[in-house]
């Protein structure tokens, strides 16, 4: 369609590409790759990798239980979440996508559910940690929640409270009965729980001027977990892991490395690549 105005002529590749992708470092200060045991490699800069690493303190992973479009779940999120401050989604691949919040109370707020009920199966939300990969991740939390019995009130602050269930696990949030101090037996707050751990029965609480106070734990429930695999969510009986590694398993090429759960054999049909869709910011 013709405008009116001036045509003006057409910028080169490289100056294109600079003004759509400015950079605040010199692209020819990047580290010289090297080899190491045989294996290309290359040594990042820690300062951006830190930042970065901090930015994803807001972050949560989702993992839905059906197949279900990228679109469709923003769109159903967007009615559940409309009082968040803008967040963003971005598909792993697995079912597995990347939650971005905006801010830290935001991301304990979405995470405190546990899980999102969708038109049709759910959302799982997941702590995000640097070594997540979707292809290697087997979870073994669950979200319960766990009493701390004979705790005297002076201990009822959310912030003590909060310390005390760190101990357990990733405190989530205090039932209002507790917050409101409507019920004196017990504190009662829903914790992300590690459960390749053993439980405890009891902690014990140190105050900085040496006080010590013991008192007890317990878990209103505990998720089914299996023995074979240490998955939580399913049972042995209906376990579809293998319960042993075969001789085939095993015997793995000696120029095969597995890195986070892809190996790096190359092959005509891993180097196909499927295109991801973008992020979606909300």
């Amino acid at each position: 369609m013709a405008t009116g105005s001036p045509k003006t002529p057409k910028p080169s590749y490289a100056a294109a590409l600079s003004a759509a992708s400015p950079v605040s470092f010199a692209i020819a200060d990047l580290p010289v790759p090297f080899k190491d045991d045989g294996l290309l490699s290359v040594r990042i800069s820690e300062e951006p990798f830190l930042r970065e690493l901090d930015r994803c303190k807001t972050n949560l992973i989702g993992r839905v239980t059906t197949s279900i479009k990228t679109p469709d779940l923003v769109q159903h999120l967007k009615t559940l979440w409309s009082d968040l401050d803008p967040w963003t989604i971005a598909p792993l691949g697995r079912g597995f996508f990347m939650l971005q919040f905006s801010t830290l109370i935001d991301m304990q707020r979405v995470w405190a559910l546990g899980a999102v009920r969708l038109h049709t199966g759910m959302l799982r939300l997941i702590k995000w940690s640097p070594e997540f990969s979707p292809s290697t991740y087997k979870n073994t939390f669950a979200q319960v929640w766990v009493r701390f019995w004979d705790l005297g009130f002076a201990f009822w602050d959310q912030q003590t409270l909060f310390e005390i269930a760190a101990g357990v696990g990733t405190p989530l949030k205090l039932d209002p009965r507790t917050k409101n101090r409507t019920v004196g037996l017990y504190a009662r707050v829903l914790i992300d729980v590690d459960f390749s751990n053993p439980l405890p029965d009891k902690i014990r609480i140190t105050r900085a001027n040496g006080e010590v106070v013991v008192v007890g734990v317990e878990f209103e429930s505990e998720p089914e977990i299996c023995h074979k695999c240490g998955i939580v969510g399913h049972t042995a009986d209906t376990c579809r892991s293998p319960s042993a590694l075969t001789e085939e398993n095993v015997n793995v090429s000696s120029d095969t490395i597995v890195d986070r759960g892809r190996s790096l054999v190359r092959s005509r049909q891993r180097r196909r690549r499927h295109r991801t869709p973008n992020a979606v910011s909300l």
